[in-house]
């Protein structure tokens, strides 16, 4: 049987900037245990920008 798995994708910031950081933090939270139950899982990865997100 096979089990669909659920990914989340956080976008953030450099690895130096600010939301890099809090995106871990936010990954780290869901992937806690109600999220291995529901087959979810979180990764953040860095990105050019945060305000690149928001064009």
């Amino acid at each position: 049987m096979t089990q669909n798995i659920n990914r989340i994708i956080i976008a953030t910031a450099t690895t130096g900037g600010t939301f890099y950081p809090a995106g871990v933090g936010i990954g780290t939270l869901i992937n806690l245990n109600p999220a291995k139950t529901n087959n979810i899982t979180a990764t953040a990865i860095n990105s050019a920008r945060s305000g690149k997100h928001i064009e």
